[in-house]
C-alpha cells in the first residue's frame, strides 16, 4: 500500500520503506539494550523519531529535492 500511495502521489517509484523500517526497528533496539529503556518507553521514542526521520526526509528530498 505504501508503494502506491507514493507512486500515485508523486509518480516516483520509491524503495525506501524497506530502509525506513529497518531504521525504525534498529532505533528500538538500541533504546531497549543499550539504553535500557521500558518497551512501553522506548515504543514512543521510537514512533517520534520515525515521524521526525520521515519529516526531514520528505522535506529535504521530496519537497525540495530536484
Amino acid at each position: 500500500m505504501g508503494f502506491v500511495m507514493i507512486f500515485k502521489s508523486s509518480s516516483v517509484l520509491n524503495f525506501a520503506h524497506g530502509e525506513l523500517l529497518a531504521t525504525g526497528a534498529y532505533i528500538f533496539l538500541v533504546l531497549v539494550t543499550w539504553a535500557e529503556l521500558p518497551v512501553y518507553a522506548a515504543f514512543l521514542l521510537t514512533i517520534a523519531a520515525c515521524f521526525s526521520l520521515g519529516f526531514f526526509v520528505e522535506r529535504l528530498f521530496l519537497r525540495y529535492g530536484p
